[in-house]
Parts: C-alpha cells; sequence; structure tokens
C-alpha cells in the first residue's frame, strides 16, 4: 500500500530479518432488523506484533541503491466502534446513516522519529480516520434508482517523506466531504 505513495517508484528493500505481523481480532457487534429500521453497533480491536512499517532505507540498503526498506517497527493495536441505520421511509425512500470512531497506535513512539517535532505524531497509525460519518438518501421509483450520499472524513496522520523542497514530516489532515450522486435505470 505505501509504493503507490513514494515519488518515482523508488526501490525498497526486504531485509532478511523481516518477521510477519502476527494479529488477534476481537469484536462485538449487535444488529436490530425491524419492518422499517435497521440498526447495527459494533466495537472490533486488532492487537498487532511485529507491525511492519516503511522506513528510510538503511546503510547496508543504502549501498544497493534502495530508497527505502520495510522493517518491523513496533506491536500496535487499532480498535473503533461503528455505528449505522438505515430507514425505509417508504416501500421507494430509504435514509441511511454511519459513524465510525477509530484509533490506531504504535506502543512507542517509531524509532526513526525519536527526538525530532514529530515524535509524539509517530504513534498515530498512518491513514487511518479518527472519525468518519456519512449520510445517505436513497429514491426507487419504478426501475429507476437514484442515490445522494455524502461521507465526512475526520483528521488522520499521514508521514510526508522528503522531495526535495518539502522536508520530511508528520502531517495531521484536515477533513473533508465527499458527496456523491448514482442514477441508474432497470432495462427490462
Amino acid at each position: 500500500e505505501d509504493l503507490h505513495l513514494c515519488i518515482g517508484s523508488p526501490r525498497v528493500w526486504k531485509g532478511d530479518g523481516l518477521k510477519p505481523e502476527r494479529s488477534v481480532s476481537y469484536s462485538v457487534a449487535a444488529d436490530y432488523y425491524g419492518e422499517r429500521w435497521t440498526l447495527g453497533a459494533s466495537f472490533y480491536r486488532t492487537d498487532i506484533r511485529d507491525k511492519i512499517g516503511l522506513v528510510d532505507a538503511s546503510e547496508i540498503a543504502d549501498a544497493r541503491g534502495y530508497a527505502y526498506e520495510w522493517e518491523n517497527v513496533d506491536d500496535a493495536f487499532v480498535q473503533g466502534i461503528e455505528l449505522d441505520a438505515r430507514h425505509e421511509v417508504t416501500g421507494a425512500l430509504a435514509l441511511n446513516a454511519y459513524a465510525t470512531l477509530a484509533q490506531g497506535k504504535y506502543d512507542n513512539a517509531r524509532e526513526d522519529w525519536i527526538g525530532t517535532e514529530h515524535e509524539d505524531a509517530s504513534v498515530h497509525i498512518s491513514r487511518l480516520p479518527k472519525y468518519s460519518a456519512g449520510l445517505g438518501v436513497e429514491y426507487r421509483p419504478a426501475r429507476w434508482n437514484v442515490v445522494v450520499d455524502a461521507n465526512f472524513q475526520g483528521p488522520l496522520y499521514i508521514d510526508y517523506f522528503a522531495d526535495g523542497e518539502e522536508p520530511t514530516k508528520i502531517k495531521e489532515t484536515e477533513t473533508f466531504v465527499l458527496v456523491n450522486t448514482r442514477v441508474s435505470r432497470e432495462m427490462t
């Protein structure tokens, strides 16, 4: 996943000492299915041992022409709560909503960020939104299907690696909303 984020398709070293990640996951969920309502709630947690991360190349990897390498960075966890609801207002109109609170952290600050201004932020697992939510409307008259939904993504941490003018840093992104519209018609 990290490779598409790197500029110029750099070579990434997969060292001999790389251990596989191991994880244990827990989840609890409850769902309600009524005549017009569907409700759901779930809690999940995954404990990860030997989490693999992308780091700057060591001297050995750099000497072989690699820019980055995979490394077992630390133990970590990811956990969250998800809530969702769907209401069939009429046979042709439905409303949907969901909300997620998530947290993903390493046990310790990542070694390559210790002593920098980004040390505290380095405990957060990259590209995991702190929260997200969505609202949607689905309208299905006759053979038509019209869907409009809005997805709200909360802030997340992203590692930015130096590329000339921009210094290497960890940045907390701003929130954003993505609005989608779909219109389809069944042809029979």
